[in-house]
């Protein structure tokens, strides 16, 4: 039987679950990943600036900056993570 698409139509179309999925994976954890490093990033700079300001001896600031961050990032993942598994079960 011939549908009216070509051999190459249907070797995407069946394969293009395997490749696509995956790469959406990554996407999505390359997009974490970048956000993480670019939230450290300004909070370092904002914590250099204040321990200047402040003139502490030690980068107290960028210590604090950079701990408060990352924790409020690790909990937003968290609550991301939980309404994704909120919304399958869901469905």
């Amino acid at each position: 039987m011939h549908d009216g698409r070509s051999e190459n139509q249907t070797y995407q179309g069946k394969y293009s679950r395997i490749i696509v999925a995956p790469l959406q994976d990554y996407n999505k954890y390359a997009g974490m990943a970048f956000e993480l490093l670019a939230m450290t990033m300004v909070m370092v700079f904002i914590g250099k600036k204040l321990d200047s300001w402040l003139e502490t001896e030690k980068p107290y600031m960028v210590a604090a900056l950079v701990s408060l961050g990352v924790t409020a990032y690790m909990i937003k993942l968290y609550y991301e993570t939980q309404n994704k598994k909120k919304n399958k079960q869901d469905l």
